[in-house]
């Protein structure tokens, strides 16, 4: 049950963030950085935790200055983690 709460809590905290990168002012300009973090953000949002860890590691790559996406690479190894983590139950 305690899984459950920690992965609806990091949902709504990186649906916040998703929100927050999309409407304000990045920490780079760098625009390959800007793109692999853009298509890290999908595959997130489509639970493609792989997809979105390459993506947020190459954005780190064009930009090592890139704050969000070192917050968002942090938080998606977090998500996959409880979602492994998380046993399915048969209904």
């Amino acid at each position: 049950m305690q899984k459950k709460i920690i992965f609806v809590f990091s949902f709504f905290f990186l649906f916040s963030l998703v929100s927050f990168a999309q409407t304000e002012k990045l920490s780079t300009k760098n625009k390959k950085a800007i793109a692999s973090y853009n298509t890290a953000l999908k595959s997130l949002s489509a639970y493609e935790y792989e997809a979105a860890i390459n993506g947020f590691t190459k954005a780190i790559e064009h930009d090592n200055r890139f704050i969000e996406a070192y917050i968002m690479l942090g938080t998606t190894y977090e998500l996959s983690l409880i979602h492994i983590s998380e046993p399915t139950r048969p209904y």
